[in-house]
């Protein structure tokens, strides 16, 4: 997670780069499947160098099994400040706007669009999980490398927090409402 944060910050890394690391990061710190961010409404930003989050709401997510359900938006929370102690958002929603997506207001579709071709900027559909997947295993193949053999994928940007929760001991009742 340091590691996408460095790729983040580092404003000589590839733009496509670094607007893919920024959706990660919201993934990760939103305990987002990657299906979650494949519908969003709106995205509302409330954050300074001190702390804030950033609430994006969604139709599509894996939890609404009924119609009801399935009409109602799911808040997804983000804190601004990620594990490196600092302010993110505005790193993020900078590569995202330099790359030409939106991190503000009514998205009404994919948050990430994967580049186009043929002179499109971006594609119409959303990243998908096997792209999400490669992308992680490209740009942490010599991080994982050497602290063990796990495979991640776009899951594992669910399971990342859930896994920190369950190592500092936090309640069943509350990792499962993460």
């Amino acid at each position: 997670v340091r590691f996408l944060h460095d790729k983040l910050a580092e404003q000589s890394c590839n733009h496509v780069d670094r607007a893919i690391v920024a959706y990660l990061l919201i993934a990760l710190y939103g305990r987002c499947r990657h299906s979650d961010l494949q519908n969003v409404e709106d995205v509302v930003l409330d954050f300074g160098p001190e702390g804030g989050f950033m609430e994006i709401t969604t139709r599509t997510h894996k939890t609404a099994r009924t119609v009801a359900q399935k009409t109602k938006l799911l808040p997804i929370v983000i804190p601004a400040v990620g594990i490196h102690g600092s302010e993110w958002i505005s790193e993020a929603k900078s590569a995202l706007e330099e790359y030409g997506l939106m991190l503000e207001g009514h998205i009404g579709g994919p948050l990430f669009r994967p580049p186009g071709s043929a002179g499109e900027p971006h594609c119409k559909r959303g990243i998908t999980s096997t792209e999400v997947t490669r992308f992680l295993r490209l740009m942490l193949e010599d991080e994982a490398s050497v602290q063990s053999d796990a495979r991640v994928s776009s899951h594992s940007l669910k399971a990342t927090v859930l896994s920190w929760a369950s190592k500092a001991c936090m309640s069943a009742p509350g990792r499962a409402i993460l």
